[in-house]
């Protein structure tokens, strides 16, 4: 998440300022902290974020996706239909 949402924020996100809790069918849950809701209020965006996560071959495998919207837009319900709103 901290590569995917630095290009959406003029500011460095804080560590711990969003958390990810895996989920048993792979999609994770996004919580955004006080910190994080800051950043988003003083760039005038709603930032939505999601992620999920897989075991192949041993090994785990994430993914996450990013995008913003100004405050007060609908969210797309995708990440790959973040480019409507742009």
């Amino acid at each position: 998440l901290y590569k995917a949402i630095p290009p959406l924020l003029p500011a460095t996100i804080p560590w711990h300022s969003i958390a990810v809790l895996p989920q048993p069918d792979g999609r994770c849950a996004v919580l955004k902290a006080d910190a994080f809701r800051a950043l988003e209020a003083d760039a005038g965006l709603d930032v939505e974020v999601q992620a999920s996560w897989a075991q192949r071959h041993g090994v785990f495998v994430t993914t996450a996706a990013a995008c913003a919207r100004p405050l007060g837009q609908q969210v797309p319900t995708r990440p790959e239909k973040c480019g409507e709103f742009f």
